[in-house]
């Protein structure tokens, strides 16, 4: 591989928890994998550090998913650099040598040292390739299976596993960890429940003042690095049984700590949540993710409601996947994701909000039409009257030859950001609308509408796993209009 031709490359890296404070940076070996860059002449023209999950696509990945389907990124670079096969792919093979094919691109492999695509009359780098992709599905899948051991030994003996609920702070103890109420955010979580409880304000009223006091925003669901609390994060506190002292994993308690508030106040804060929901859109009306919401399998989901025969709550929307095995078959609660799908939006303050107008390409309709109409006007009966009717109808036999105008997008911003703009909208339908609109830069090409992927939940939170994909652009949907007539 040192023989490979000097190229940009971009790294794709682990992000590693590091000792100093819980900081957070790339693996040291990632670290070696840009010195190795350096020392044969590459250039690293970007480094995407992700926390690397075997469910996770590299396509839909944070920080390498843009570069991979980004058209404008895809000119900035020759090749994706890894340390080790287990940065392109773990649980599965994602098909990133049939991009690399399709796109022109190099995917580099230091340890061992592999090039793909490699040259026609090299038959061993195929093979080995494919050893080392189902050398890294069987670790992990052998790291994952472990790991649950260990997870459910730890349960069993009343051990906390997991992430902390908020409200708590994890101790150390002899065989495990426990959970104990935090000094600092313990005393959040009850005036949050005797706000809601007692005085009547809404989720929405205490994310306000929980952010106008300065408080950090807990790093609860999709929103890790929010600079201010939402309501569905206050929805996932106090709906969470971990704040009565019953940390719960499918239903089932499986660590006991002390309750923050009661049981009967715990109670009657799911009550009110329940009066109070919106359970989705309501009947007659199109479901907001109607069209953009997928479950994991990539299958379109359909907003149903619950009915009095079913073991569901009577009157609450919800989508669901037919098109799953049964059995298998995902649902999900209206308010869940939509709320899920709020949050992202909101999260997005120093977004700016982009409008593109779209410029229709044509078949030089104009051109034609407008020599149609000198053909017309000559005069039948001057001496060069043939010569110049054949002369202006292979002028229209030119251009009708030329391939297609490509069409123009022309981006301007509006000076508001994306969440200024989703909070001003009133109703579901102009949400929707708005959703629809979304674009990626290369939707001309193919690339439809903004989606919604359900991947689950995560099985010690029970928080949403959800990829929210947006595009990058909003086309004004008269643009949209306009550019179909």
């Amino acid at each position: 591989m040192g023989g490979t031709p000097l190229m940009r490359l971009v790294l794709a890296a682990r992000l590693s928890q590091l000792s100093r404070g819980g900081e957070t940076g790339i693996d040291t070996q990632d670290e070696d994998a840009r010195l190795w860059a350096e020392r044969n002449g590459h250039t690293i023209v970007g480094v995407c550090a992700d926390d690397i999950s075997g469910v996770i696509s590299p396509f839909k990945r944070k920080e390498l998913g843009p570069w991979l389907t980004d058209p404008d990124r895809l000119q900035m670079y020759d090749g994706i650099l890894a340390t080790k096969m287990d940065r392109y792919t773990r649980a599965r093979d994602w098909g990133i040598r049939q991009w690399a094919e399709k796109h022109g691109k190099k995917l580099l492999i230091v340890s061992p040292e592999l090039v793909w695509p490699p040259e026609p009359s090299d038959a061993t780098t195929p093979i080995i390739w494919d050893n080392l992709v189902n050398i890294a599905i069987s670790e992990w899948q052998n790291t994952s299976q472990r790991y649950r051991r260990m997870l459910k030994s730890k349960r069993d003996q009343g051990y906390f596993t997991g992430k902390r609920p908020y409200g708590y702070r994890i101790v150390a103890v002899e065989g495990g960890k426990i959970l104990e109420p935090d000094p600092v955010t313990a005393p959040i979580v009850r005036g949050m429940a005797n706000r809601y409880d007692e005085d009547g304000w809404s989720l929405r009223q205490i994310a306000d003042w929980l952010t106008k006091s300065a408080i950090v925003p807990s790093q609860q669901g999709n929103r890790k690095h929010a600079a201010k609390w939402s309501a569905q994060t206050v929805r996932w506190i106090l709906a969470n049984p971990a704040i009565m002292g019953r940390v719960q994993i499918n239903g089932v308690t499986t660590h006991r700590a002390e309750p923050l508030i009661s049981p009967e106040q715990f109670r009657r804060i799911q009550e009110k949540m329940a009066a109070r929901a919106h359970h989705g859109a309501p009947s007659g009306t199109t479901a907001l993710l109607t069209s953009m919401l997928v479950c994991v399998n990539g299958h379109s989901m359909h907003r149903l409601k619950a009915h009095a025969t079913s073991k569901l709550p009577n009157g609450r929307y919800y989508y669901y996947c037919r098109e799953c095995p049964k059995g298998h078959r995902p649902f999900i609660w209206c308010e869940d994701i939509d709320g899920a799908v709020d949050d992202a939006l909101m999260a997005m303050t120093d977004m700016e909000h982009v409008i593109a107008t779209v410029k229709p390409g044509d078949s030089y309709g104009e051109e034609i039409k407008q020599i149609k109409k000198e053909i017309a006007a000559l005069d039948p009966e001057s001496d060069d009257w043939g010569k110049r009717t054949a002369e202006l109808r292979a002028e229209i036999a030119e251009l009708r030859s030329r391939p297609r105008k490509k069409a123009e997008i022309i981006t301007k911003r509006d000076g508001r950001s994306v969440s200024e703009v989703w909070e001003s909208l009133d109703t579901t339908e102009q949400r929707r609308n708005w959703l629809l609109a979304r674009r990626g830069s290369n939707w001309l090409q193919g690339q439809d509408k903004a989606k919604v992927q359900v991947l689950g939940r995560d099985s010690e939170t029970g928080a949403l796993i959800t990829n929210i994909d947006l595009g990058k652009y909003t086309e004004s949907m008269t643009s949209l209009f306009s550019s179909q007539r």
